[in-house]
């Protein structure tokens, strides 16, 4: 032990104190075997990330809100909706 470790020790035990060893942490727990588990609202889906400007995330948040929707929904349907009209102009322009 160091010198001012002896002196603290000594002023503990003046006063009736004695070193005790920490307590064990417990263990932490074992992760779950297998695949992690998904909500089944996600079954089947596939995380699509985008950075969009604040006013048009508070757009959405309100939007969804007001509806009583999803902003996750708004979003589902707002890319359908450009696949098919992308997908309309490129058979038009097959057609051409």
């Amino acid at each position: 032990m160091s010198r001012g470790q002896d002196h603290l020790a000594d002023a503990l035990a003046a006063v009736g104190v004695t070193a005790q060893p920490a307590p064990a942490s417990p263990a932490p727990p074992e992760p779950p075997a297998g695949p992690p588990r998904r909500r089944a609202s996600r079954q089947g889906k596939r995380a699509v990330g985008a950075h969009i400007p604040p006013e048009l995330h508070r757009a959405l948040r309100v939007l969804a809100a007001e509806e009583g929707t999803t902003v996750n929904d708004l979003l589902t349907e707002g890319i359908r909706m450009v696949l098919r009209r992308r997908q309309r102009r490129g058979r038009a322009r097959r057609d051409a």
